[in-house]
């Protein structure tokens, strides 16, 4: 609303996301942390955007307790505030704060509970069988990941994504490339 004239705008983008069908789907069964993350995570943005840095990283940590992978939307969001804001303080923090997380959820806690890393490591078995693997597939073989995105499974995927929001999300770029590693992690899984 603050950046909008239209006071009608406001009110459909808060809609789109309420009707959005990845968030209906996400809550129809059982419980899902990841739907909580989205709330904290737009919570994160805003309070970014209103450089009130305190909330912000409240709303991150909270972001960052929902789900082991947003610690990768963590050091995605630090990149994008120091090409915006151009904060290299605060992108800094997000940035170690994303990578400690993600150490923490997929490598510290994962080996001394069960001894090997998280679970989820092995959606992208196809790609490497760890993670330093995987991220070595993914830096050095861009191909490989391409060639699963050129997929018609794929391309729907991401089209039933941004459909719902009229494609507004491809109007910014640099915002969108934050999701980058879910994006990234929806193109590696085999289903």
């Amino acid at each position: 609303k603050k950046r909008m004239d239209n006071s009608l705008a406001p009110l459909c983008f808060s809609l789109a996301y309420f009707f959005h069908p990845s968030l209906g789907c996400g809550n129809l069964l059982d419980f899902h942390p990841d739907m909580l993350a989205g709330t904290f995570l737009l919570f994160t943005f805003y309070f970014l955007e209103g450089k009130k840095w305190f909330r912000y990283f409240v709303f991150l940590i909270l972001s960052l307790m929902c789900k082991e992978y947003i610690s990768l939307i963590s050091i995605f969001l630090g990149f994008y505030i120091l090409l915006k804001q151009k904060n290299a303080k605060i992108s800094s923090v997000t940035v170690i704060l994303g990578i400690l997380w993600f150490i923490i959820t997929y490598k510290v806690i994962p080996i001394s509970l069960q001894g090997k890393e998280n679970m989820m490591i092995e959606y992208y078995s196809q790609v490497g069988a760890d993670t330093t693997s995987i991220l070595k597939t993914i830096i050095l073989h861009p191909i490989v990941i391409m060639r699963k995105f050129l997929t018609f499974e794929k391309m729907a995927t991401f089209f039933a994504l941004l459909l719902p929001v009229g494609f507004l999300s491809l109007f910014n770029i640099s915002a969108l490339l934050i999701a980058l590693p879910i994006f990234v992690g929806l193109v590696l899984t085999p289903f």
